[in-house]
């Protein structure tokens, strides 16, 4: 762990040292509230509307009221991991309260927990509570009404970090053990039957690991989620692939890389034996970045092995389907 601190004073977590582990609860919120993790935390919508997400695609993420609507995710010992937590999501608030906090997702709020919740100057807050006591953690940027944003919460023992649309917007030390709680996790809302901070807005692609995510990890998890390539930006000055987003998956997950050149590409699915399962791509590519959705609902479960191949070179990664 540690940190280093660059030439314009921002703490940058020592990258070498890479934790691991699983995400225990991951909503991308296609048709239902299901976990997609493989570990069962699945949601129960009161109220909260199926619409569209930042990709105008519809059905694909939840609209809360700022009421009543909310997703409850029955406690289980899964949930209650103590060593570091990472939780990542996208959100559009559709409004902003100056009198009160709002919600999109707490664990036993703070005094029990964990959440993340906007305050009233419209700051994220990122608040732990551990062995050593109680941490909020405050974004320096002010977020705004109908615009999505990348929310990612860290904390690993050491370090307390928060990440905008995939910067490191702030941070602390901090340490202890996080507590455990007998209280359900809440989406959209603080706590079971507590309605007065209900979160209004649209919420997507919520996921919650119990390690934390590498600084790599959280960078690729914005810019493969979030898919949205400024075609006034310069062009990509090398090959690659980035690791494919969600991952695990169940029965989705998109592949995106980056060619800075035009050629011949193949983007190629293998099972861990080298068996051809599919092709998704297989043409001429003008130079630029691409994502690709994989679906693949009547493939087992496991390990397979997804190839790019450019003129210039060739690229490998893994990926992990669930049950």
């Amino acid at each position: 762990g540690g940190y280093d601190t660059d030439s314009i004073g921002i703490a940058v977590r020592d990258s070498s040292v890479a934790q691991t582990g699983d995400p225990v609860a991951w909503y991308p919120f296609s048709g239902n509230a299901q976990d997609y993790s493989g570990m069962n935390n699945h949601g129960t919508v009161y109220g909260a509307v199926l619409t569209a997400n930042r990709f105008s695609n519809a059905n694909c993420a939840y609209s809360f009221n700022g009421t009543s609507h909310h997703i409850r995710v029955p406690n289980s010992s899964s949930l209650n991991f103590t060593d570091a937590i990472t939780v990542s999501f996208w959100m559009n608030a559709s409004e902003l309260y100056s009198s009160r906090e709002s919600y999109p997702i707490s664990h036993g709020n703070w005094e029990n927990r964990w959440k993340i919740s906007i305050i009233p100057d419209k700051r994220i807050r990122w608040t732990v509570k551990t062995t050593d006591g109680v941490k909020d953690l405050d974004s320096q940027i002010k977020v705004s009404t109908s615009t999505w944003y990348h929310v990612v919460g860290l904390y690993d023992g050491q370090n307390f970090e928060l990440f905008i649309n995939g910067n490191l917007d702030a941070h602390s030390s901090f340490t202890g053990t996080l507590l455990t709680t007998s209280i359900d996790l809440m989406i959209g809302q603080v706590l079971p039957n507590v309605t007065e901070y209900n979160f209004k807005g649209i919420l997507d692609d919520i996921a919650i690991y119990d390690y934390a995510l590498s600084l790599k990890e959280i960078t690729e998890l914005y810019a493969v989620s979030s898919r949205i390539h400024d075609t006034s930006k310069e062009l990509p000055n090398h090959v690659h692939l980035a690791q494919n987003y969600p991952n695990p998956f169940n029965p989705t997950t998109t592949l995106q890389f980056d060619i800075p050149r035009g050629g011949h590409v193949k983007l190629q699915i293998f099972n861990i034996n080298g068996r051809l399962i599919e092709t998704l791509v297989d043409e001429y590519k003008a130079a630029g970045s691409y994502s690709h959705v994989w679906n693949s609902p009547n493939i087992s479960s496991g390990i397979y092995v997804y190839r790019l191949q450019t003129d210039e070179l060739t690229l490998v990664k893994k990926c992990v389907k669930l049950k």
